[in-house]
């Protein structure tokens, strides 16, 4: 029933966003709605860790996509596909870089307040 009522959600949203009107049916769509009704995804071995990584600094991706974009325009390059790479690639790294500076400054707090 959940899932039912979730993809009611989604595709009134769909119409919604289309201004109520029928909508472009288009892969996003079609893998919201996949994520709702299947519980896993079967993705290839070597596949799994890039797209972990991904997931992982999804949040670094969104904040700073917009800073190596800018790197990427001030090189000269208007290939919106190497600023999209750039801003993945460095979005994974500062995440990277982040997580164990995290790891020891959590660490460090918690054993002084012991």
């Amino acid at each position: 029933m959940e899932r039912a009522l979730t993809s009611l959600l989604v595709i009134c949203g769909i119409f919604q966003y289309s201004d109520y009107t029928l909508p472009q049916i288009n892969p996003f769509h079609v893998f919201v709605i996949l994520m709702i009704w299947l519980p896993a995804f079967p993705v290839p071995t070597i596949l799994v860790k890039p797209i972990r990584n991904v997931a992982g600094a999804s949040l670094f991706i969104y904040l700073t996509h917009f800073q190596f974009a800018q790197v990427v325009e001030a090189l000269g390059i208007t290939l919106p596909f190497v600023a999209w790479s750039f801003a993945l690639i460095g979005g994974v790294i500062a995440w990277r870089l982040y997580v164990p500076v995290d790891n020891w400054v959590t660490h460090r707090v918690l054993r002084a307040a012991t």
